[in-house]
């Protein structure tokens, strides 16, 4: 199966609908399942990749008082991940959920990400393997996933 391009993915993108009561009750379920604890983080500057038109985790996590979002089409900052606008060690938690398949290049996303996470800051990464042709990357373990960020310890 052949993947789409980046410019195409975008044009995909704009013209994709989604549910977003669903895909917002998707995230209530899958921070209960894998990642309570972000729940209750205070006072953690938060960044989320790639939020989508539902408005990512950054729109239904509470506690979160000062989140931004980086997405191409529909962040706070309208720009690939590639290239992060921020200083080292900016964020005490980064949440990136099936925005790697969708990125241009994954590695240097993840490279961004290791650079703008905090010394003992979270890292929530959630994404899907083995995704349709609409996605410019695919993944079909967690392994290959991990190996792009070799330094951040994971469970």
């Amino acid at each position: 199966m052949s993947r789409i391009g980046w410019d195409d993915y975008l044009e995909h993108e704009k013209v994709h609908t989604e549910d977003v009561e669903k895909t917002r009750q998707f995230f209530h379920y899958i921070v209960d399942a894998f990642c309570p604890q972000i729940k209750h983080m205070q006072g953690a500057r938060v960044l989320e990749i790639g939020i989508g038109s539902s408005g990512g985790y950054l729109g239904i996590l509470d506690n979160i008082k000062d989140g931004i979002s980086v997405d191409p089409l529909f962040g706070d900052i309208k720009e690939k991940a590639e290239k992060l606008p921020f200083a080292d060690n900016s964020f005490g938690l980064v949440i990136i959920s099936n925005a790697l398949s969708h990125c241009e290049d994954p590695t240097l996303v993840a490279q961004e990400i290791e650079r703008v996470l905090e010394k003992d800051g979270v890292l929530f990464l959630f994404n899907y393997y083995n995704e349709d042709q609409f996605h410019p990357h695919v993944y079909s373990n967690k392994d290959q996933i991990l190996k792009l960020i070799p330094s951040l310890e994971h469970f």
